[in-house]
């Protein structure tokens, strides 16, 4: 049975507790605040070296923040319109990301990604992105980020083994933009990967990255009731201008892609209305040969 001094030492336990988490909350608080109002300042800097020390100045805040004991439940809400913040439907993942823009049109990308599991682990994305060679083929680290604003992640199942997909878009320069198909992954000691296996057009490439012109709108979003990835098909504006991104954009056709075996598979020209029918009729050719 409970005695009354025990009823009191848990009394003052759960209070104390309470006290703790409320310091936390106030303590995460304040270091949004600080991040919203460096945000707010770097808009109107224009020096590249300033608005890059400004720049790791809030990546620093920001991760003493997502270090504070709850923080895994914080909303960040006044940050929300500044930086992109996604969590899986497992509830073990979340990802920050959000970039800073230079006068020339370029951008320099910021993130976390942040897991879940025993314990809170923390990990800033270093967007590597200029240095990066033969991108599409490389599988890549925290340390070595191809960087862009991810705005959907996809959970994705091969036997046992889990991981995700994200959706992405990356300002690149005053000529084009990119919008990116990347794979997330965790190794043994649970470090986050990117980089996963699709196959466009019989290629395997270890991300998608499509490249258009500036002012083109590209659609490539998740179909949740096909379970496909629907994206625009692009082509330059006139055959001349073949092979030069910045003159690419949406024909009106739409490709795909589906996973299963434990790649995404693609298919080419599907009706948006209805991919799973391109789906289907492709089966049944592999299957039959014709």
């Amino acid at each position: 049975m409970f005695t009354r001094n025990s009823i009191i030492l848990f009394l003052i336990l759960v209070s104390f507790s309470a006290f703790a988490q409320d310091d936390n909350i106030q303590i995460i608080d304040n270091k949004q605040d600080s991040i919203k109002n460096l945000m707010q300042k770097i808009i109107t800097i224009k020096n590249t070296n300033e608005k890059l020390k400004y720049g790791d100045t809030i990546a620093n805040i920001f991760k003493s923040a997502l270090e504070q004991e709850g923080s895994w439940d914080y909303q960040f809400d006044s940050l929300k319109t500044s930086i992109s913040i996604l969590k899986s439907d497992d509830n073990k993942v979340k990802i920050y990301t959000w970039s800073i823009f230079f006068d020339d049109r370029t951008f320099k990308y910021y993130g976390f990604v942040q897991t879940k599991n025993s314990e809170i682990s923390v990990f800033f994305l270093d967007d590597k992105s200029d240095e990066i060679k033969n991108v599409e083929n490389k599988n890549l680290d925290h340390n070595e980020w191809f960087g862009a604003i991810y705005y959907k992640i996809l959970k994705v199942k091969n036997g046992k083994n889990t991981s995700y997909t994200l959706l992405g878009w990356d300002g690149n320069n005053n000529l084009s933009q990119k919008k990116i198909i990347e794979g997330l992954s965790f190794s043994k000691k649970g470090e986050p990967q990117f980089g996963s296996s699709f196959e466009i057009d019989k290629k395997r490439t270890n991300r998608v990255i499509f490249e258009y012109n500036k002012q083109a709108n590209m659609i490539l979003r998740y179909d949740d009731k096909y379970k496909m990835i629907i994206f625009d098909h692009l082509s330059p504006a006139e055959y001349k201008y073949t092979g030069l991104p910045q003159y690419y954009g949406p024909d009106f056709s739409y490709d795909a892609l589906f996973y299963e075996k434990g790649k995404w598979n693609y298919l080419s020209d599907v009706d948006v209305r209805n991919p799973e029918k391109k789906k289907k009729a492709e089966k049944k050719k592999l299957r039959y040969g014709f």
